[in-house]
């Protein structure tokens, strides 16, 4: 009986032309995603092929997705979600001016396609607003403390060493070209963006902290979120989400005599900013504390939670950057946003980038490094978002959805009581083999290559409800509807809804 039932199966399947299977492990889907940052430490498990490009997805040429060089999805550091050209950064932001009482913060939302580089790059994509965006992003962008700022102003230097031959650069003599200033200066600039997700660490006007300070941290899924088995997706969706335990009141240890700290409330009230900053101690519990101007009770000890970045995005200056430009490290900050429930102060600074020579703060006496944030540069509040265009059937604009945007999460925002039924995926976000499991006879398969999936260079990726027959009227690939919550959505994804 169970071979004629086998049989059976095989004569659906030969019938069907095509065999079906399911992915139960999603992780592949996200690592060939190459933009995607990866968790500390992560180590792809064995059983999962080497994540490579399919091999045929670069014959799209321009018309596809542009992947930018200096990433390859073979395998370059994935700490940070790469800003793809062709990703629209979305900006929300106020203005903050918390000694002024004669004005209003004003909020603002702004948001720039980042227009292509490389080989499919072109004078024609860039316009003055291109430019006006290019220069908001590094007139706030931060300096490290142990750089400083340059003498005039940098956009102005970066322009004109690109745009004009550098003296005794070889290249020939001849008028200023604006093809050179793209190719030279703005297009290293977008290649090189990239979003780091919920960071903490030096506001880098302050010196290290000593190792033995004994001030409690709040939980660590406050600072570091952890992998729920190899659930990449999910681990995402975590990162830029705001949680429960996000700087909230939180228990302290028995010894300090304290029952709870509100982290939001100290961080908030702080007056100044320092090398050492100050924590709430109890009376008499500790010999050097002190009562502050605000009114909180504190112990100058170090509190690393007060400089969380929920993301900030930045740029790494490019090895090809023109000739003669000014250096600014490895890693310049353009845009940071505060905690995640935004309770604490915008980050403050002294230096800026694109100061045309000044200094928020001149130097004080010698060995005197204190800056008050009252005379520091503050961004704002701020949040921000890099969208990327998926397609929804029946629909003739694209929709912008954030980049770690879950299929999950796309269902319940855009779904109108509809379903998520497949999904449409360009080739050049698909791995070269994916590990399945073979409907007919219910078991792994050896790694299939994509190549025999694919047609017209993508897959459709159906989603599979629980105890559905449907893989046995349709081949494909299948994923079940309970793992939605764990594929994030990729550029040029085609979205069919169902009931």
């Amino acid at each position: 009986m169970r071979l004629a039932n086998l049989g059976v199966l095989f004569a659906i399947a030969f019938l069907s032309g095509c065999a079906s299977y399911r992915l139960d492990r999603t992780e592949q889907l996200y690592l060939a995603q190459s933009y995607l940052p990866l968790p500390t430490g992560f180590v792809q498990p064995a059983e999962i092929p080497p994540v490579a490009r399919y091999a045929e997805a670069s014959g799209r040429g321009c018309a596809g997705p542009h992947v930018p060089p200096w990433r390859d999805a073979d395998g370059a550091s994935r700490a940070a979600l790469q800003v793809l050209p062709g990703m629209t950064l979305l900006v929300t932001e106020t203005t903050y001016r918390r000694n002024a009482a004669d004005a209003v913060p004003i909020a603002s939302q702004w948001s720039w396609k980042l227009p292509r580089t490389g080989a499919c790059g072109d004078d024609g994509n860039w316009s003055r607003a291109d430019l006006v965006n290019v220069r908001h992003l590094l007139s706030g962008a931060r300096l490290q403390a142990a750089v400083e700022t340059p003498d005039t102003d940098y956009y102005l230097q970066l322009v004109r060493a690109a745009g004009c031959p550098a003296p005794g650069s070889g290249e020939p003599s001849g008028p200023c070209s604006f093809s050179q200033v793209r190719s030279r200066f703005l297009e290293p600039f977008v290649s090189s963006m990239q979003v780091s997700y919920r960071r903490e660490g030096l506001n880098y006007e302050q010196g290290p902290w000593p190792s033995n300070a004994a001030f409690p941290m709040p939980p660590v899924s406050v600072m570091r979120i952890p992998v729920n088995g190899n659930d990449l997706g999910g681990w995402l969706h975590a990162m830029t989400s705001v949680h429960g335990d996000d700087f909230f009141r939180f228990a302290l240890p028995p010894q300090l005599g304290l029952k709870e700290i509100d982290v939001g409330e100290l961080c908030a009230g702080l007056s100044r900013r320092r090398d050492a900053l100050p924590a709430y101690s109890a009376p008499g519990r500790m010999a050097r504390a002190t009562t502050a101007s605000d009114g909180h009770r504190v112990e100058t000890v170090s509190i690393p939670v007060c400089q969380f970045n929920m993301k900030r995005l930045s740029f790494k200056p490019a090895r090809w950057w023109p000739a003669g430009a000014p250096r600014v490290g490895s890693e310049v900050d353009l845009l940071a946003s505060s905690d995640a429930l935004v309770l604490f102060r915008p980050l403050a600074h002294r230096k800026m980038l694109d100061s045309s020579g000044r200094r928020l703060c001149p130097p004080g006496t010698p060995g005197d490094t204190v800056c008050s944030e009252d005379d520091r540069l503050s961004q704002g509040f701020l949040d921000f978002d890099t969208m990327v265009d998926v397609h929804v059937d029946g629909q003739r604009e694209p929709l912008h959805v954030p980049s770690a945007m879950t299929v999950a999460q796309f269902e319940r925002q855009h779904g109108a009581d509809l379903k998520v039924a497949a999904i449409r995926r360009q080739a050049v976000w698909l791995p070269r083999q994916l590990v399945l499991v073979d409907l007919y006879q219910q078991r792994p398969t050896r790694p299939v290559p994509t190549s025999t999936l694919v047609v017209e260079q993508g897959l459709t990726l159906r989603f599979l409800s629980e105890r559905s027959e449907e893989w046995r009227r349709k081949g494909g690939v299948y994923i079940a509807d309970a793992m939605k919550a764990q594929v994030i959505l990729a550029p040029g994804d085609r979205i069919t809804f169902g009931r």
